[in-house]
């Protein structure tokens, strides 16, 4: 009998625990569950994320940092959220502790637009949740992965690191949602003490933390400057460009139809969960660490943005792991390259904005800025001589056939004058949320090619109530 009635204590202990474990790591509801502690205590988060346009004009660029050259644009699908899983993990040092255990995990999915604000200030408030006490009583450093689904379990209980440094496959969802992760540490801390919660955890009030997420894409965007929009006969809307072909004196000397672009090097493979930044060595890393200047007049980049193969990238080698969709190749190569993308006309948020969004990438660097693995573009096109160009109307004479023609470009990410050298941090990349504008200027001479101008804008970037984005 005694040895019965200590199973019997041994599976209530069970019980309780089990209990206990339920709740700290809640996923959805607790209604219905048995409470294991006396009183009750309630969570949600507010996430925000920028959907506007406040840009800067430029004299130059592109110029390094968080801010680069201003703020541009996104589109309702590109800031929308749908789910969010919030993390919450307990550390003296916050994320650099790769170590620290992932306490808590909530999944939320019934977003409300939280109301006043504008298809340009976006912020989203979820239904609270019953949590146990501690969530409320302890301070926790709080992570959020937005529109990725319910992944709470996957990272319950496992160390800092194994979310953290996560690749992420992908930045967007099948559903076209893009991926979002928390942009900055945000604690379940008051804002009166110097975190970013508000509420006392009561079902009237219950604990709100406030985060500011980001996008894990880049955006490439090409504005075809006074290219002129020659539309389809067929299929009016689905047109492309038409450029007049200059010598270095101004002559005209032929014309360029521009056809379709490849984004080459661009990265499939995945890129971490949280962004970090770091020396040219990679041993000085910085989560969640802004790009920093070396100036606010030069404002060239001073670190690096690190994705999963920055360190081992080098010129002649290829990383284990390292995928892209079409690796950089010679000028021979690309008539027979495939995944060019047509050009088509998207109007920008104004009328005197005209500009196509032509492809979202995942982050790519590299210490030595080498072009093998660098992102670039290849533009294609038909070529025509002064005698087979319209030059009044800016588009081939009818008949005519032209001559296949490739014109390639490097997306630089730092290098406001354009004449700095290659080897100045960050003077090639693509980083996360970050919009790279390319401006085509015109195009002189067959073999002389494009003139490019490029603005790095990032991806609308606004001040909210709680917090700064």
């Amino acid at each position: 009998m005694k040895k019965l009635k200590s199973i019997y204590l041994l599976l209530f202990s069970v019980l309780v625990i089990g209990a206990f474990a339920s709740c700290a790591g809640s996923t959805d509801d607790d209604d219905g569950k048995p409470d294991a502690f006396k009183g009750e205590a309630y969570f949600t988060v507010q996430v925000a994320v920028a959907g506007d346009t406040k840009a800067t004009s430029r004299a130059a660029g592109p110029h390094g940092g968080e801010d680069g050259d201003g703020r541009e644009t996104a589109f309702e699908n590109e800031y929308k959220v749908n789910n969010v899983c919030v993390f919450l993990y307990s550390s003296t040092t916050g994320i650099s502790d790769g170590d620290a255990k992932i306490e808590q995990a909530f999944y939320f999915k019934k977003p409300t637009e939280k109301p006043g604000n504008t298809r340009y200030d976006k912020v989203y408030t979820f239904e609270k949740k019953k949590c146990l006490p501690i969530v409320v009583s302890k301070a926790y450093h709080v992570l959020v992965v937005a529109n990725a689904g319910d992944i709470t379990l996957t990272y319950l209980n496992k160390k800092l690191r194994e979310l953290r440094d996560a690749h992420l496959e992908t930045f967007a969802k099948g559903s076209g949602d893009f991926i979002m992760t928390s942009e900055q540490d945000a604690t379940t801390e008051s804002t009166s003490a110097g975190g970013n919660a508000t509420g006392d955890g009561s079902e009237a009030n219950p604990l709100t933390v406030n985060v500011d997420i980001e996008r894990l894409a880049a955006r490439i965007d090409i504005d075809p400057g006074d290219g002129e929009y020659v539309d389809s006969p067929t299929n009016p809307g689905t047109g492309t460009y038409a450029f007049d072909v200059k010598d270095v004196t101004n002559n005209l000397v032929g014309g360029f139809v521009l056809e379709s672009i490849l984004p080459y090097n661009k990265l499939t493979s995945g890129e971490f969960c949280i962004k970090r930044v770091g020396d040219n060595t990679g041993a000085t890393l910085s989560y969640l660490g802004n790009e920093t200047t070396n100036s606010e007049t030069d404002k060239t980049a001073t670190n690096y943005v690190i994705d999963p193969w920055t360190s081992a990238k080098n010129a002649g080698s290829t990383p284990s792991g390292l995928t892209y969709n079409v690796r950089k190749l010679n000028d021979a190569g690309w008539p027979s390259a495939t995944g060019y993308l047509p050009v088509k006309k998207v109007l920008g948020s104004t009328s005197s904005s005209s500009f196509f969004v032509l492809d979202y990438a995942m982050e790519n660097t590299t210490f030595d800025n080498s072009e093998e693995y660098a992102t670039g573009l290849v533009f294609k096109g038909k070529y025509y001589e002064a005698s087979e160009w319209d030059a009044t109307n800016h588009r081939p004479n009818i008949g005519v056939t032209g001559t296949d023609k490739y014109y390639t470009y490097t997306i630089r990410h730092s290098d406001p004058t354009g004449a700095g050298p290659k080897t100045d941090p960050m003077y090639y990349g693509i980083v996360r949320n970050n919009i790279y504008r390319i401006k085509i200027e015109g195009v002189v001479g067959e073999k002389k090619g494009m003139v490019l101008t490029i603005a790095v804008k990032k991806w609308a970037k606004y001040t909210h109530a709680e917090t700064s984005m």
